[in-house]
This record gives structure tokens, C-alpha cells and sequence, in this order.
């Protein structure tokens, strides 16, 4: 060792006397160098190093969720703990640039990944990550809880049916329903949509509000897995029950969205044309017709929209979990009937909140023209008797007006994600027969479907319990035969191609190579790739404002 300038130095040699390659590329130098910088200042280079880091850790935490995963990486918020989390998890503060701010109330359905710790989104972040959105608050109870529209709904009729089963169960085997808690109970413990919204609403309002809020209602999934065994006629007036459910509390955020003090509101006013996204045109409140002729609402006031997002949900009877995840009902319960019903009350699921979305989004018009017509009939009581109390009275009034609100418009944006997945079903279908419709389906390139649309990546294997707590997990099904009398094309396509088995994945549990060839994640679950379709697919209809307002205005 050669001590040179007090700091210790260490010449290395090879054994023939030579210089080695250490020398002959600088590498020493180097060392030399970092370990006399050690020597002399090793305290300052550790605080500076610490300093570094938390510098980059505190601007990332205060950038928006979005652009901390594209600076870090999509999991950057779950070794992060204190940083701002994933989506589901960032539910606090809304003041990041009081940009576009997303949130979701539902259940985890099909279009949900089981393993969010992966890094993989929901269908609504992506769409959020797509709008470039700076807030997004879930609501969304984590997989596997199965959150219900309405827990009390779904408990009146199981407790109905459980109280009116016979004693005797040998002797009406069909009307014994005392078994059903055991197999679908009533998930307490997992907030339903009223209390997802009554939580919502119990928090404090942001320091900054949103200049933009969508709102995304995801509801009916696992409300007709567990009304498929019962009667059809008492699940059916469940359903319109829980539709009615679903747009009261749609109703209650929109009112408190109209309250300066909620969390729920956003500072429209906060815009300017300028900087206002192409996807959110201005719009004026209509002409409303009151009476003999036609009252517009005045040009300051401009209507902004109070847009929601609602899929339509799939039916589950065309998902692998049908047949595998399902529990064993006694005999008298067939699997037949319970496919067929699941059938039918996904339809009517859809069909009774479409038009109960439609309806609602109407209200709107038929509140500006109560609003005219009030407004109509209080001037004309309020006329005044003289010149001199004319303008007395419009002083007065003018000085009481206060200060112009911004109305809010309804209006929705429909996604069909049965079509979704029906479709990608049967484009994979007809192209392995060769076939492509009068739509074009059957047509598209090879790399814009998916190889495998009948099994899921994960086989879950056949040695699973037949019961399971559905509120925990999910129950277990065999075959089944029957199939709905109406249904269209492309769904009877579905139905062939969940009976086909997997050819991929024969092991127990076994993971394919490469999921994203896969319709399926699990026998449940809709795989990264199909999530990430469905999501980027919804925000080109925000974008496009493909809402129901929209297309009406496009039709008439």
C-alpha cells in the first residue's frame, strides 16, 4: 500500500509484474478516488445521498397518481405505502390541479383482475389514465367480496322464502329454500351501493374541487348470480326493485353535487372555454315548452353536464366460472333452470336500467320547464302598481338576486360490455370455421383477437369444495345443457365456445404462458388485455361525448 497525499492507496500488479487491466483502464483511479472522497467527507456524501432521495420521493407524492406510476412505474404505489396510492386506495383529497376527477361506485365483476397488487388496472383506470384525469376515487369493495346493489333487497326475498319452506322437505322438495344462506348469504360486511354513497358523501370536501367529475355505477353482476337459484318470478321483482334502488342513489349524488360544501361538487365556474376539453362542449340549457310557447333558459347560465358511465353487466352463465364455480343446489333446484334464469334476469337487468337511466336523464328537461314556469308565475304575481314602484322593486330585486348557478344537465353514457365480450367470442368462433358475417365479425386480424376465448389463463382444476361462503369466494357449478330459447347470434356462438375445454392448460392451477392471448384471466375474470380494451373503449366515448343527450340531439 503506497500512502500518497495522506490518503492510502492500494497498487495492484498482476502476478508477472505487469500491469493488470485494473490499471490499464482507470479503474483504480476511480477507486482511489471514491474511497479518498470517503475518507474525507463520507458523512456529507450519505446526507446528500438521503437528501437526493427524499427530494425525488416528495415530488412524486405530490404529482398525481397517474403521473407518479408513468415516472415510477404502474406499481409504484404499492411499495410506496405512504405515497399516494393506487386508485382504489387514493380516496382522500381531490386538489391535484382540480383537473377531471373520476370516481366509481360497484362491485368487483367480471372486468375486475382478481391480483391488483400485479399492477394491472380496472376498466375505470384506464379510462381515468386515457382522459388524463387528476383524481380517481373507487369506492369499489377489493376482490373477492361481492359487493350486491341493494343487501337489504336481497335479504327481504332469501328471508321470505327461507320462512315459507316446508317442514317437510321431502315432501315439496321445490319450494325448500332454507338451504340458500348457506349458499348465497347476504354479504353484510361488504358496503352495498347506498352505503358505498352514504361513505362517499361523509367525507370532506377537497381543498380544491374538480373542475370535472364522471361518475361510473357498476352494479347487477353478482345481484343475478345470486338471485338465478330463487323463483324467477319473486327475482324478477327484486330486479325492478333494485334498479329503482340504483337511480335513487344516483339521484342523492346528484343533488349533493349541486352543494358547494360536498365533496361530491365540482367548480364548473373554475373553467374557461379555453382551456375546456373537447370532449365537454358547452352546452345551454334547451328550449323547454311551457304552456302556449317557448321558454329558453337565459344565455349566462351555462348547463354543464352531470355525466355517468354504466355498463351494462354480462351474463355470467357465458363465463367458464358458470359451470366450475358455482355450488351444488339439491336436485329439485336444476342447474338448467338456474342457467336460464340467470339469463333472464340479466336481460331484464339491463333492459329496466337502460330505460331507468333514460327516464332520469329526461328529468332534467322536465325540471327546467317546472323551473320556468314557476319562475314565469312569480313575476307576473309580482308586478308593480306604479312607475315609482316599478323601479324601486327592480333595485330591490336586483340587489337580492344571487349571483348566477351553473345548472346541471343529466346525462349518461350506456357501455355494453355483454356486446363486448359476446362479440370477442364469436369473432374467434367464426374465424376458426372461416366464416365472417354480414357485420364483418368473424374478419378481424389475428392480432386483434384473442387465441383462447373458451377457457381461462388460470385452470382452476376440478377438485375445488362445492360450497363455498360466496361472500368470501365464489361457489362452483357443473354442466348444463339447456340454453335460453332467445338469444342472439352471437351469444349462442358464447354458449358453444364455453363448452369446448382447454387444450392449453391441463395441469391443476396451471398458469398459460402467455395470458394475454386469453379472453379469460380466471374462470371469472376477464384478462389484463380485455380490461384494458374495455376501458380505453369507454373513454373514446367520453371523448367522442357519446352520451344519451348526444345521440338524441344526432337522431332528431
Amino acid at each position: 500500500m503506497i500512502v500518497n497525499n495522506g490518503s492510502p492507496q492500494y497498487h495492484y500488479m498482476s502476478l508477472d509484474g505487469q500491469h493488470s487491466l485494473f490499471d490499464q483502464y482507470g479503474c483504480r483511479a476511480v477507486l482511489v478516488w471514491l474511497s479518498s472522497r470517503m475518507f474525507r467527507s463520507g458523512h456529507k456524501l450519505i446526507l446528500q445521498v438521503i437528501a437526493c432521495m427524499a427530494a425525488v420521493l416528495l415530488l412524486t407524492h405530490s404529482l398525481p397518481q397517474r403521473a407518479s406510476d408513468v415516472a415510477l412505474g404502474r406499481g409504484y404505489s404499492d411499495w410506496i405505502g405512504w405515497a399516494r396510492g393506487k386508485a382504489s386506495e387514493a380516496v382522500g383529497d381531490a386538489s391535484e390541479a382540480a383537473g377531471l376527477r373520476v370516481v366509481v361506485f360497484g362491485a368487483s365483476d367480471i372486468a375486475t383482475l382478481p391480483d391488483t397488487k400485479k399492477g394491472d388496472m380496472a376498466w375505470p383506470e384506464v379510462m381515468c389514465e386515457e382522459l388524463e384525469c387528476t383524481t380517481y376515487i373507487s369506492l369499489v369493495p377489493k376482490p373477492p367480496t361481492r359487493s350486491l346493489s341493494s343487501n337489504s333487497l336481497y335479504a327481504a326475498v332469501v328471508d321470505e322464502l327461507v320462512q315459507a319452506s316446508p317442514k317437510d322437505k321431502a315432501a315439496s322438495p321445490g319450494r325448500d329454500y332454507s338451504f340458500y344462506p348457506d349458499h348465497f348469504p347476504v354479504p353484510w360486511h361488504v358496503p352495498d351501493f347506498g352505503m358505498q354513497v352514504s361513505e362517499f358523501l361523509s367525507r370532506p370536501k377537497p381543498s380544491k374541487s374538480p373542475k370535472e367529475t364522471i361518475w361510473v355505477f357498476n352494479f347487477g353482476h353478482w345481484d343475478v348470480w345470486n338471485l338465478a337459484g330463487l323463483p324467477l318470478k319473486k327475482s324478477q321483482v327484486v330486479v325492478d326493485a333494485m334498479v329503482k334502488d340504483v337511480i335513487v342513489n344516483i339521484e342523492k349524488l346528484f343533488k349533493a353535487s349541486s352543494n358547494e360544501t360536498s365533496i361530491a361538487y365540482s367548480n364548473f365556474r373554475a373553467r374557461d372555454d379555453s382551456s375546456r376539453p373537447d370532449y365537454l362542449p358547452k352546452l345551454r340549457q334547451p328550449a323547454v315548452t311551457v304552456g302556449d310557447g317557448a321558454k329558453a333558459i337565459p344565455d349566462q347560465q351555462v348547463g354543464e353536464p352531470f355525466r355517468i358511465i354504466v355498463p351494462m353487466i354480462f351474463d355470467a352463465t357465458l363465463s367458464p366460472g358458470w359451470k366450475t364455480e358455482r355450488p351444488d343446489l339439491p336436485p329439485a333446484h336444476s342447474k338448467a333452470e338456474q342457467m336460464r334464469n340467470a339469463a333472464t334476469l340479466t336481460e331484464r337487468w339491463n333492459n329496466k336500467l337502460q330505460n331507468a337511466i333514460e327516464e332520469w336523464v329526461r328529468t332534467s328537461d322536465r325540471e327546467s320547464a317546472r323551473q320556468a314556469e314557476e319562475e314565469e308565475e312569480e313575476a307576473a304575481a309580482s308586478q308593480p302598481t306604479t312607475t315609482a314602484q316599478s323601479g324601486a322593486d327592480s333595485a330591490t330585486s336586483a340587489a337580492a338576486a344571487p349571483s348566477s348557478t351553473v345548472p346541471l344537465v343529466r346525462d349518461a353514457i350506456i357501455y355494453d360490455l355483454q356486446e363486448y365480450v359476446t362479440e370477442m367470442i364469436a369473432e374467434r368462433q367464426l374465424h376458426d370455421h372461416g366464416y365472417v358475417d354480414q357485420n364483418g365479425v368473424g374478419g378481424r386480424p389475428e392480432d386483434k383477437m384473442f387465441r383462447e376465448v373458451a377457457s381461462p389463463c388460470i385452470n382452476a382444476g376440478s377438485d375445488k369444495p362445492k360450497t363455498i361462503n360466496t361472500s368470501l369466494a365464489v361457489p362452483k357449478d357443473d354442466e348444463d345443457a339447456n340454453r335460453p330459447t332467445s338469444r342472439r347470434r352471437s351469444m349462442r356462438v358464447a354458449r358453444d365456445a364455453a363448452k369446448n375445454p382447454d387444450e392449453g392448460v391441463s395441469q391443476s392451477s396451471a398458469v398459460c404462458k402467455d395470458p394475454t392471448e386469453h379472453l379469460f384471466y380466471n374462470s371469472l375474470s376477464l384478462s389484463s388485455r380485455a380490461i384494458d380494451d374495455i376501458g380505453k373503449e369507454t373513454a373514446e366515448l367520453v371523448v367522442a361525448n357519446m352520451t344519451l343527450r348526444g345521440f338524441w340531439a344526432n337522431s332528431s
